[in-house]
């Protein structure tokens, strides 16, 4: 009919997407009305933004939106979005839009679901664990800078 206006879904095309907060802290995500809040989530499943500094900030939010504060409100709206893309899929199962929605947001749970971790540690732990591999692989003997690091790393030091 002319002039009715689609109904907006959540998998709908997203002109202008909710920008992150900024400062991006767990207390700014926190006083969101709850339809802010959904916006955001729902806006940024996948980042948006592919450069290194716009990859963090994206990894930033999810890590405050998984935070023990926002855990259960992150999990709720998530529920919600998937309830109303799963009655959609079935009604219209070939909708490729919302199917892909539908996996965003099954990604984004599968997100919440592991535990969090600060990226700079796993870095220096991981880089801690290849050198210690390869100073114990070259020559066996007594306790070595490599293997103090790691222990350090540990918290076994």
């Amino acid at each position: 009919m002319i002039g009715l206006v689609p109904e907006q879904h959540p998998w709908s095309r997203i002109e202008q997407p909710s920008p992150i907060p900024s400062p991006l802290t767990v207390a700014t995500l926190q006083v969101l009305d709850q339809t802010a809040y959904t916006e955001l989530v729902r806006d940024h499943l996948i980042p948006r933004d592919d450069t290194a500094s716009g990859r963090a900030r994206w990894q930033t939010l999810w890590r405050h939106l998984g935070s023990s504060d926002l855990r259960q409100r992150t999990f709720d709206t998530l529920e919600n979005l998937l309830d109303q893309v799963e009655d959609h899929l079935e009604t219209h199962p070939d909708d490729r839009r919302a199917r892909r929605f539908h996996q965003q947001c099954n990604g984004a749970w599968e997100r919440l679901r592991r535990p969090t971790s600060q990226p700079e540690v796993s870095d220096a732990l991981t880089a801690a664990i290849r050198d210690h591999r390869t100073a114990i692989l070259a020559e066996q003997g007594p306790a070595r800078p490599a293997d103090r690091t790691l222990w350090r790393h540990l918290g076994r030091s």
